[in-house]
Parts: structure tokens; C-alpha cells; sequence
């Protein structure tokens, strides 16, 4: 079994596809991957900004907490030269 692993060559890599020029395509594909292409970039964008908006919320309830247990004017001591 594993002479036949070893002589075995896989052609995984190997798509089968050709790479297409955009604009030699019908308007209608064009059309279709240009909107598929901007609905995903819409949702990255979408999931950046829900990113952004937890990662503030978690560091603003971080100071929040160390406020309120007394600890923030120490941290502010140790941040000044």
C-alpha cells in the first residue's frame, strides 16, 4: 500500500478551469459576476463594521468595570511617565 501512496501522482492543483478575461464575456455574465462580486464585498464591509462596533463596546465595558472596582486610577498612574 504504501509503494502504490508513493507512485502516486495527484493532480489536485489542477483546476481545469482557464483563466477568463471578464470583458470577453456576454454583458449578461459580466453583469452577474460584477453584482456577485459587490454583494460579497458589501457583507465583508457589513462584518468589519459589527467588528468594530463589539470590539469598541468590549473595550469600553472593560473600562467601565475597572472604573467602577477603583482600579482605573491606578492604571492611569502606571500610564504616565
Amino acid at each position: 500500500m504504501i509503494e502504490k501512496q508513493k507512485s502516486y501522482k495527484s493532480d489536485f492543483t489542477e483546476t481545469g478551469k482557464v483563466d477568463v478575461d471578464i470583458w470577453e464575456l456576454r454583458a449578461e455574465e459580466r453583469e452577474h459576476i460584477l453584482k456577485q462580486i459587490a454583494k460579497n464585498a458589501r457583507k465583508t464591509r457589513i462584518r468589519n463594521w459589527f467588528e468594530l462596533i463589539f470590539m469598541l463596546s468590549f473595550i469600553y465595558y472593560m473600562l467601565y468595570d475597572t472604573y467602577k472596582a477603583g482600579d482605573f486610577d491606578t492604571i492611569i498612574k502606571l500610564l504616565k511617565p
